[in-house]
């Protein structure tokens, strides 16, 4: 999940420095300027390590904020065949900001409170491309909508192997003109069931 964290660290955050100085000039941009007590908009990775070293005090995003974090999970429970869209590694964010152990207790428990509901959904999603394989409904490929990229990175070996499997089984069970004909047509599955193409999973 090194891959994900990496891209978190990217997220633009605001900062309130305590130092003065110029712009800060790196290969992936130019930063600053620096006055204290200025607010200045940041890449995680560069407002971490201004203040590791004392350098500036780093405001987590409003979607870190408990008020926040509580709509989206009555959201999130509300929509029972669907994922809620949040902003990109919003958990890896958070782990990255709140790492010194600065973090709210309830923002860290609502947090894996969503993460539950989530990757239940995906885990009945699994469980419905099963049972599609098991009625003999292939599942030729699946339309994934609002997951985020770490979500994504822990189903896709399981993903793949199982459609894989599938496709294997009944290539070897069907007769060729069976696999060739009318059931051949291509069922694309949404994982829990059929939904428009905005609510797709």
């Amino acid at each position: 999940m090194a891959d994900c964290e990496f891209l978190a660290e990217n997220t633009s955050l605001v900062v309130v420095p305590n130092f003065k100085h110029g712009h800060l000039r790196f290969l992936s941009g130019n930063f600053g300027p620096f006055g204290p007590q200025t607010n200045v908009i940041l890449p995680l990775w560069l407002a971490n390590w201004l203040e590791q070293r004392g350098s500036c005090q780093v405001i987590a995003p409003n979607f870190l904020d408990i008020e926040s974090l509580n709509t989206h999970h009555r959201e999130e429970m509300n929509a029972e065949d669907s994922f809620v869209q949040v902003p990109d590694h919003y958990s890896q964010v958070h782990s990255l900001i709140f790492e010194k152990n600065r973090g709210n207790e309830a923002i860290s428990s609502r947090l894996e409170d969503i993460n539950i509901i989530r990757a239940d959904k995906i885990r009945k999603g699994l469980i419905g491309i099963a049972n599609q394989a098991a009625n003999d409904e292939f599942t030729y490929s699946v339309r994934i909508t609002n997951m985020q990229p770490i979500e994504i990175n822990r189903m896709r070996k399981q993903l793949t192997s199982t459609l894989r499997h599938f496709g294997n089984l009944r290539a070897v069970a069907l007769p060729v003109n069976h696999v060739d004909g009318q059931k051949s047509s291509s069922n694309s599955s949404t994982l829990l069931k059929k939904r428009s193409r905005d609510e797709a999973f």
